[in-house]
């Protein structure tokens, strides 16, 4: 009896390991994550992301604190801001035990990446491109984080049909996250004579573009003892894996323009309040359910009284600066803030720019000890995804 109840205990084990679901024990303690654990279930939020880390500590309350007169927010800051140069925490080369994988590690990742990173680029790099299939998968128009989720959805497909994924742009999307600012998805490329051309035999499959709907939610079969977030957090990081140095340095140049105080102090707490667009699809959460989930990781973090506040919408960081202010102290991106969609920002300010002021934001999110943010925004969840791994 003894021996049978070791075995199947030895099973569940290899069938359900630890993964990455988004709680206390698979998060580093200086890297927490808040996020709404009651989304609108009208979001299209993916299923394996619904419990977030609520830093709900049982630890006294931070006494009241004599307050933060100085801002990092608003016009009247930007007339005193010193323009610091910022280094932003963009993911690079690094130091691996892997002879493949060079742009992540173990440490603050979750489990088995680097063996996940070496699987993703050695399906994506065959030894023959001309004896390959390939998956041609079109970029979707909207926005950053919906895009990487779209080719993260086609990655999956591919790998369990044993295809290279190749993306082909047939101009419709106004930003280009791969291709000459990171490295490309596969050392294959577009044959110069595709389908329907006779001459050409291998075999060529054109995937629909990603819809955002819940049947788009797939993890690759090889990686089935994983869920959905780490597979998310896998995928984002393959795809936005080295980012060219020129690219590198142009982001960290417009960040030092937008953050003229540079990052915050740490500890620190990112939060982004997603606005715009995302109210035709649910409703909009209040800054004050964002700073009541700050004081609960101030609780464990009784030193992080400051916050990197991102969103779409002015009212938010006036509101911030004007109720939170005795307790916090906020840095902002200097930029102007219309709560457009991202297709009248692009067509308004340009395709470029959006991408641009897009990385740097999200760059600038890796920087602190805690985010706070909601589950039914596909950027909201990259930002968690890149946190994720490293």
């Amino acid at each position: 009896l003894l021996a049978l109840l070791a075995a199947a205990l030895l099973l569940y084990v290899v069938a359900f390991p630890t993964g990455p679901s988004i709680q206390k024990s698979a998060v580093p303690l200086h890297r927490h994550t808040y996020s709404d654990p009651t989304p609108n279930p009208a979001a299209n939020s993916d299923p394996s992301l619904e419990s977030g880390l609520t830093s709900n500590l049982d630890l006294p309350p931070v006494p009241e604190g004599q307050g933060n007169s100085t801002q990092c927010c608003g016009a009247a800051a930007m007339a005193s801001a010193p323009l610091n140069p910022i280094q932003l925490q963009i993911p690079g080369r690094s130091n691996t035990t892997s002879s493949i994988v060079d742009w992540v590690t173990e440490e603050d990742s979750l489990p088995n990446t680097i063996w996940a990173q070496e699987q993703l680029f050695i399906a994506q790099h065959p030894l023959d491109c001309r004896a390959s299939r390939f998956h041609i998968v079109p970029l979707r128009t909207c926005g950053l984080g919906c895009v990487i989720h779209g080719l993260s959805f086609a990655l999956a497909r591919s790998l369990d049909a044993g295809a290279v994924l190749l993306v082909h742009n047939p101009g419709s999307w106004h930003f280009s996250p791969v291709g000459p600012f990171f490295e490309a998805l596969s050392n294959c490329s577009l044959p110069a004579c595709m389908p329907p051309c006779k001459s050409h035999a291998k075999p060529f499959q054109f995937l629909p573009a990603y819809e955002g709907t819940t049947k788009y939610n797939r993890v690759p079969k090889r990686f089935r003892h994983y869920n959905l977030a780490w597979w998310r957090a896998q995928s984002a990081r393959y795809i936005l894996r080295r980012p060219e140095e020129w690219y590198k340095r142009k982001l960290e140049g417009m960040a030092t323009a937008l953050l003229p105080f540079g990052l915050p102090p740490r500890p620190c707490i990112s939060i982004h309040v997603r606005r715009s667009d995302k109210r035709t699809e649910v409703r909009d959460r209040p800054l004050a359910e964002y700073m009541r989930a700050a004081e609960q990781v101030r609780r464990a973090l009784p030193e992080a009284s400051r916050i990197l506040l991102t969103t779409e919408d002015d009212q938010v960081v006036d509101e911030a600066t004007r109720e939170y202010a005795q307790r916090w102290q906020f840095y902002c991106l200097m930029e102007e803030r219309h709560n457009w969609s991202h297709l009248k920002a692009a067509k308004e300010k340009g395709g470029q720019w959006l991408q641009d002021l897009s990385f740097v934001g999200l760059y600038a999110h890796l920087w602190c000890d805690a985010l706070i943010i909601t589950q039914s925004s596909n950027w909201c969840r990259l930002i968690h995804e890149m946190r994720a791994t490293g």
